[in-house]
């Protein structure tokens, strides 16, 4: 019989400091900052914004309800969505790129005048931060 095979150390399984001589632990941390920060200035401000927006009138509750209702789909489904992407072969720190990418989309469309990129940026914003949640922590652990 063959001798067994030694197993692979993840690269994150050094400590603390080594961790945080990795550029990889960086960018990663980066990427996770920049889409929860996102989210949060959004959770704090969408009054403000709703009401600082010219046209047709926009309700903060109608925008924070649309932002937690889908943050809760994002948390829900965020999970599933990281697993499709590992099955198909892709490591699953690409989907905080992703989320990255879909945050950064949702912003530039809440800059678009009338309600309608309003909400749907909104939406985006929330199922991208809602999604970081779960897969967040499957990539660390």
């Amino acid at each position: 019989a063959a001798p067994p095979q030694p197993r692979a150390t993840s690269p994150w399984a050094c400590g603390p400091l080594q961790m945080m001589r990795r550029l990889d632990a960086w960018l990663l941390w980066v990427q996770i900052f920049a889409v929860l920060g996102g989210g949060a200035v959004l959770t704090t401000n969408l009054g403000s914004i709703t009401a600082a927006r010219s046209g047709p009138p926009v309700s903060a509750g109608t925008a924070v309800a649309t932002f937690s209702c889908c943050q809760g789909l994002g948390r829900l489904f965020g999970g599933t969505a990281s697993d499709r992407v590992v099955g198909r072969g892709a490591p699953r720190t690409w989907c905080t790129v992703l989320l990255l990418a879909l945050m950064g989309a949702a912003h530039g469309l809440i800059c678009a005048p009338g309600p309608a990129p309003l909400l749907a940026g909104v939406a985006l914003a929330g199922f991208a931060f809602g999604s970081m949640f779960p897969v967040m922590m499957v990539v660390i652990a």
